[in-house]
């Protein structure tokens, strides 16, 4: 019952955001709010050459982190979990499970810079286009795969309304110049 209220506030929120920013800070106050989180924001992911996608923090999130610009390689698992079967997972994972042990380096600091422990793919049109990450529970309780499923909900909620944002802040771009 908790989680169908959830997402129903969140995806009545969200889907008024026209504007990035907007819809970030819609993003990070719902996020602590239901998973109880120290901090939480989105990534937005680029399309980039060599076998690579480009992250970047969106605005207001991740402002205290060292780099908040990275990459994943397309072959890397972390990129494979998200992207091709679309799951959610937990950075307790990435650090202990056998599956993440070929990761390269450089997606393994990102995200440890960061300070987030659950990540969960924004897929529109079959297309990874971003990341929702939460850091750390208030209550320092672990990730429960109840609690990615809920974080994996609301990430497709989020997808449309992410979409629409950069299709505005695109537009908005080209008529400046």
């Amino acid at each position: 019952a908790d989680a169908s209220r959830i997402t129903g506030q969140y995806s009545q929120q969200v889907s008024k955001a026209v504007e990035l920013d907007v819809l970030t800070t819609i993003v990070r106050g719902s996020l602590q709010s239901a998973m109880g989180t120290r901090r939480s924001g989105m990534l937005l992911v680029k399309a980039a050459e060599d076998g690579k996608v480009e992250l970047e923090a969106a605005p207001g999130s991740f402002t205290d982190a060292k780099d908040r610009q990275g990459i994943f390689y397309i072959k890397s698992p972390v990129y494979q979990e998200l992207a091709t079967r679309k799951a959610p997972l937990s950075q307790l994972d990435i650090e202990y499970s056998s599956r993440y042990k070929e990761m390269p380096e450089v997606e393994r600091n990102f995200l440890r810079n960061l300070q987030t422990s659950a990540y969960a793919p924004i897929i529109v049109d079959e297309v990874l286009i971003g990341i929702l990450a939460c850091g750390a529970k208030i209550s320092d309780a672990p990730f429960y795969p109840r609690d990615l499923e809920l974080l994996a909900t609301l990430a497709n909620q989020t997808g449309v309304a992410l979409r629409n944002a950069r299709l505005v802040s695109d537009l908005r771009h080209l008529n400046n110049d």
